[in-house]
């Protein structure tokens, strides 16, 4: 069943605006107006739909027969408000929307219409190869030619057999698919380029694979998609960054992008891009940043919200690989803008971070503090998960401890070491505790280059934990703070020489 809060809750506001504009249509009677109620609870996030208080509010009694039929109601409303606003929201819901179109016509008898819908409907499914939909189509028009005499079904017959052929290749290909998948999981193959064609084309001859399945875009794109998975898995990073670039030029070579997979197009380069940040060799992917970013301005830009933090935050990191940090502040504060960052809420929570960060490294701690400063109100700090607190409160001691605030790194060591004492103890936040540790211990000695015993934890740390990984969940990285406060040099000089090869 749906709940109401899983679809209400995340609709943007030109989709709650559309069901506003949807129920307006509709012209409810007076009494009617508890669904448009029942809405904006639930939306503004004023009552949950299982609270009874919600039942009473809107019935004035626990009605509870009542409140679930405006329940229903409201879905199924909703469901249809969201159906009018993204009927276009790809082309196979364009094809599908003009076979809805066709049985509406025949229903209404109006046999030539339905036609010349299913007609345009083929048209497009032949276009973007939506074998399914085209069986559907021919299913829907040899309906109608039992109705009508005036169209000769022959063509149709044979267009039908036609694709059926077709048809069963997908069929079989996701059989394929299915087993390949398996079976490259079970395969323990090093990764290489190679080696990783050879462990394919050895299943695809073991599976008795027909040339023109293998051949088909969507079971190519989707043979790529088992292999990246399977390295990822491996966490072969330099095997899935070859892997990644060769099957983007092997895609554009044989032309399989179309509008049809444009999601995968963006997201084969988002890839490309985090996998070559793992690799630190950002610096070298600038044309793949500047792709993506074309990529999501065209196509009506129906893709952008879905992606965009994606590409600001690839922006940022080679801005910052390249040095250059007043051009990536200058992005987040861009970016904060946009009416898509003022709207989805969960972007909020990374620019902070990453603002926060590039303010300490450009030294400018007042700034960095400041920008932390909304999250530890008490409405927002409640939202946040354990980890990305625990995060917050160690970027905070990592400022402050630059400031030498050492009266409130101490309190603020207590207050975190109560708050989240059976956290720490898990294993999976080791590595906090043992950082906290050695603030403490900073901060306990004013003069702890002096103490041995200090040095020594701390050299044992970066020791324990020196292979740095790029894009970890740290704001600040431990390891190389540590470093920078042991040796004094400046922190991001520390951070360049990290993310570029050795």
């Amino acid at each position: 069943m749906n709940h109401l809060s899983d679809i209400i809750l995340p609709l943007s506001k030109e989709e709650a605006r559309t069901y506003k504009l949807f129920t307006e249509r509709l012209n409810f009677e007076k009494s009617d107006r508890k669904i448009l109620q029942l809405f904006d609870f639930i939306r503004s996030g004023t009552y949950e739909e299982k609270d009874d208080a919600l039942v009473v509010k809107l019935f004035g009694t626990a009605n509870y027969n009542a409140y679930y039929r405006l329940k229903n109601r409201l879905v199924d409303d909703v469901e249809r408000s969201l159906l009018m606003h993204h009927y276009d929201i790809d082309e196979k819901i364009k094809v599908i929307n003009q076979i809805k179109l066709a049985k509406i016509f025949t229903f209404k008898t109006q046999y030539l219409q339905a036609v010349n819908y299913l007609i345009a409907a083929e048209k497009q499914a032949l276009k973007y190869d939506y074998f399914d939909l085209l069986n559907t189509i021919y299913d829907e028009i040899l309906t109608i030619c039992k109705r009508y005499n005036e169209l000769d079904p022959e063509p149709f017959i044979l267009k039908q057999a036609e694709n059926l052929k077709k048809y069963q290749l997908i069929q079989q290909s996701n059989t394929l698919l299915a087993s390949l998948n398996y079976q490259l999981k079970q395969t323990n193959f090093s990764g290489k380029d190679k080696q990783v064609q050879q462990v394919i084309q050895r299943l695809l001859k073991k599976l008795n694979a027909q040339q023109a399945v293998y051949k088909l875009p969507g079971l190519q794109l989707q043979i790529h998609e088992c292999v990246r998975n399977g390295l990822l898995q491996k966490k072969d990073f330099l095997s899935l960054e070859n892997y990644l670039i060769d099957s983007w030029q092997t895609f554009n070579d044989e032309k399989f992008f179309n509008k049809s997979n444009t999601n995968e197009k963006i997201v084969l380069l988002i890839w490309i891009i985090n996998a070559s940040y793992k690799n630190k060799h950002i610096h070298q992917r600038l044309p793949y940043i500047n792709q993506l970013e074309k990529e999501l301005n065209e196509h009506g830009k129906d893709y952008y919200n879905r992606y965009v933090w994606a590409y600001v935050q690839s922006r940022m990191l080679y801005y910052i690989s390249e040095g250059k940090l007043n051009e990536a502040i200058s992005l987040l504060n861009a970016f904060k803008k946009e009416a898509v960052y003022k709207e989805l809420t969960h972007y909020h929570l990374n620019i902070t971070f990453n603002l926060s960060s590039l303010y300490y490294y450009t030294g400018q701690l007042n700034l960095a503090s400041k920008e932390l400063t909304p999250l530890f109100s008490k409405t927002i700090y409640a939202q946040l998960a354990s980890d990305w607190k625990i995060s917050l409160h160690l970027l905070d001691l990592i400022l402050q401890s630059e400031a030498e605030e050492f009266n409130y790194i101490d309190y603020k060591l207590k207050e975190v070491k109560r708050e989240f004492a059976k956290s720490l103890m898990l294993p999976q936040f080791e590595k906090e505790k043992g950082f906290l540790q050695l603030i403490g211990k900073m901060n306990k000695y004013q003069d702890w280059r002096q103490q041995k015993a200090v040095q020594t934890a701390i050299q044992d740390f970066i020791q324990l934990y020196k292979n740095i990984e790029p894009g970890s969940n740290e704001a600040v990285s431990y390891v190389l703070w540590l470093q920078s406060r042991l040796t004094k040099k400046p922190f991001f000089e520390l951070l360049q020489q990290e993310l570029r090869p050795t």
